[in-house]
């Protein structure tokens, strides 16, 4: 089963903390999602603490009469569906790039292979952001996204297929190696290569910002560069 720590939720209209006035609940007791925990007196009124989760009580902190602040551990529950529930919530992160989210709920139910992995992912994305395509390779592989080192090898081909165009945007320098010091440093060939368009320019473009390797400040000198073309 899966240890989940629940704290004290934000009750709204600016509480800090409440008195603690009656336990539903005490160790032991098996409780579904939304059954009524405790109840809270605030400044402002009485109010009920649900359920989180389907599980049983392991401990409760707070006696009668106690002041409990917002975010404060309230009740430790053993959840055999918890563990599940935050691995996909961590998924999800993942997929919306929230990486440092994704590392903090595989840390909460103690999976530091997973920790491990996304932080090796994030900084594959980071590498391929400064255009160390190796690098970039070379994690994915290690962290078994075949499909992730392929699109990173692709890209790469398609970069090198291009003379690099370097403006220097904001004094910035590009090295011997026509590695581009990014933030302010702006490739033109970034987005695109030989003839495309200009609409295939900024939806390639586009779909850089959205994957996170540049940033909307990019994005907007990269745009403008296109369009003026």
């Amino acid at each position: 089963m899966g240890k989940h720590v629940f704290k004290l939720p934000d009750v709204g209209e600016g509480v800090v903390e409440g008195e603690i006035v009656k336990w539903n609940v005490k160790p032991g007791d098996t409780v579904k999602e939304d059954e009524p925990l405790v109840e809270l007196m605030t400044d402002k009124a009485t109010v009920a603490i649900p359920s989180p989760v389907n599980g049983t009580v392991v401990s409760t902190t707070g006696k009668l009469g106690e002041m409990i602040p917002i975010g404060a551990e309230l009740i430790v529950f053993d959840d055999e569906k918890y563990d599940e529930i935050r691995v996909k919530e961590a998924l999800k992160r993942e997929k919306y790039l929230d990486y440092d989210k994704a590392i903090e709920i595989y840390e909460e139910i103690n999976m530091p292979e997973e920790v491990a992995r996304v932080r090796k992912l994030k900084a594959a994305l980071k590498r391929e952001k400064y255009l160390d395509y190796d690098k970039a390779i070379e994690i994915y592989e290690e962290i078994n996204m075949p499909e992730e080192a392929a699109r990173v090898r692709k890209l790469k081909a398609k970069q090198g297929a291009v003379k690099v165009d370097q403006t220097v945007v904001h004094g910035d320098y590009v090295d011997d190696r026509d590695t581009i010091v990014k933030d302010s440093v702006i490739n033109r060939s970034n987005v695109g290569a030989g003839g495309d368009d200009k609409f295939t320019k900024l939806k390639e473009l586009t779909e850089m910002k959205e994957k996170g390797f540049i940033d909307d400040d990019e994005f907007k000198q990269m745009k403008k560069e296109i369009l003026e073309k």
